[in-house]
C-alpha cells in the first residue's frame, strides 16, 4: 500500500504547532518583533511613520512566497502560506488571550502586553488597530506620500 502524503495544511499546522514556537517563540512575539524593526526602517527609509502589525509581517510574507510560487513552485512554498495564514489566527487568539489575562490582573493592560508590539503609528495610533489608526492614511500604502 502506497505511504500516504500529508495534506499543505496538515504540514503547515505540523510546522506551527511544534518546534518552530520552542525555537522562535510564539508568532504574536516573534512576528511583533520583526514589524517593529520593519516600521522603524520604513519609516525611517522614508520619512513617515509607518505601523507594520505582526500580521502584516504574515501578510508580506505570503506575498513573499506567492512570488516565489510564480517563479519556481515548490510544496514548501504553498506550505507555508498556509502556516502565515495560521499565523494570523494564532496572533488573533493569543492577542485576546493576553488582553483577557490583563484585564483581569488589573482591569488595564499594557498595549505591549496585548500586542507583542511597542510600536506607534500614524495618528499616536498603538498597535492594538484602534479607531485612529483606521481612519488615518497608510503612508506606506499612499504613493502619493512619498513624493
Amino acid at each position: 500500500m502506497p505511504e500516504s502524503k500529508n495534506t499543505f495544511l496538515d504540514e503547515a499546522a505540523e510546522i506551527v504547532n511544534g518546534d518552530r514556537n520552542k525555537f522562535y517563540g510564539h508568532p504574536l512575539d516573534n512576528h511583533g518583533c520583526t514589524a517593529d524593526m520593519w516600521s522603524a526602517y520604513l519609516s525611517r527609509r522614508f520619512g513617515v511613520s509607518v505601523l507594520v502589525t505582526p500580521e502584516d509581517v504574515c501578510v508580506l510574507n505570503i506575498l513573499q512566497k506567492t512570488s516565489r510560487e510564480a517563479n519556481m513552485p515548490k510544496r514548501d512554498n504553498l506550505v507555508d502560506i498556509i502556516g502565515y495564514s495560521l499565523n494570523v489566527e494564532m496572533i488573533e487568539d493569543e492577542r485576546a488571550r493576553r488582553f483577557r489575562a490583563m484585564s483581569s490582573l488589573n482591569g488595564e493592560a499594557h498595549v505591549s502586553d496585548i500586542t507583542g508590539t511597542e510600536a506607534t503609528g500614524p495618528a499616536g495610533a498603538s498597535a492594538t488597530g484602534t479607531a485612529d489608526q483606521a481612519d488615518a492614511p497608510s503612508p506606506i500604502r499612499d504613493p502619493a506620500s512619498l513624493a
